[in-house]
């Protein structure tokens, strides 16, 4: 639901508080956020949140070793102790997504992957999914690892990152973005987009017309359902 409920204490008139998965949704809003989060050093968490979302929408379309890979990048990028863009877990949390990095099927895969990716790098001759690839089929062949193995790693890996995900996403929810609402000009700014940040007006028929008007001309208005649907969503 669309909330209004909270008082400005300054000017004493109500906070308009979209559904954040509302923001996330519109592109214009969206950037403004991640401007807002650039200048809290906390952008990290949004982008953490993008990229595993990202998969997890494009999961059924990849093979099994490159599921694998994007895995394990993401925990190489957001997860790693002293990664880029370390993102700040409770360690309920993340305590797992270590002990899964670290088993020995996945460290081989990863291991091996980047290593033909270097290796390919000079040559030019294949690109790095083919590289993923031909590892994954020589671990086959080598019996290595099988493929109920790594059903079983991508299974838990999935749920491990969906976990992380959450906990990210309800820390935007109640940290960054109480005080995104009230930084300057937003309010003008949602005032100006209800037509798109009101979740109750979803169904209207002039609201989806609107919308679709407004697309055309402007490229604006990522779908709300893709988004929200994959916030609970295993890779």
């Amino acid at each position: 639901m669309f909330r209004a409920n909270e008082q400005h204490s300054n000017l004493g008139q109500q906070i308009l508080k979209p559904p954040l998965l509302n923001v996330l949704a519109h592109r214009p809003t969206l950037q403004k956020f991640r401007k807002h989060l650039i200048k809290e050093w906390a952008v990290e968490n949004l982008l953490f949140y993008e990229d595993v979302t990202k998969l997890q929408i494009k999961a059924t379309k990849l093979a099994p070793p490159r599921i694998i890979i994007k895995i394990a990048q993401i925990y190489d990028k957001y997860l790693s102790n002293g990664a880029k863009f370390e993102v700040n877990l409770s360690e309920h949390t993340a305590k797992p997504i270590h002990i899964f990095y670290k088993k020995n099927q996945l460290s081989v895969i990863v291991r091996q992957a980047r290593q033909r990716k270097f290796m390919a790098s000079k040559s030019l001759t294949l690109d790095f999914v083919a590289n993923i690839q031909m590892v994954h089929k020589r671990n086959l062949s080598q019996g290595r690892i099988i493929d109920g193995k790594m059903a079983q790693l991508i299974e838990e890996g999935s749920k491990l990152l969906a976990r992380a995900k959450a906990e990210v996403f309800h820390l935007l929810d109640n940290d960054s973005y109480p005080r995104f609402l009230l930084s300057e000009g937003i309010q003008a700014h949602i005032q100006d987009n209800k037509v798109f940040l009101l979740e109750e007006l979803g169904k209207d028929k002039d609201y989806k017309d609107e919308r679709k008007k407004r697309r055309r001309s402007t490229g604006t208005g990522t779908n709300v359902s893709s988004i929200a649907t994959s916030t609970n969503l295993a890779l």
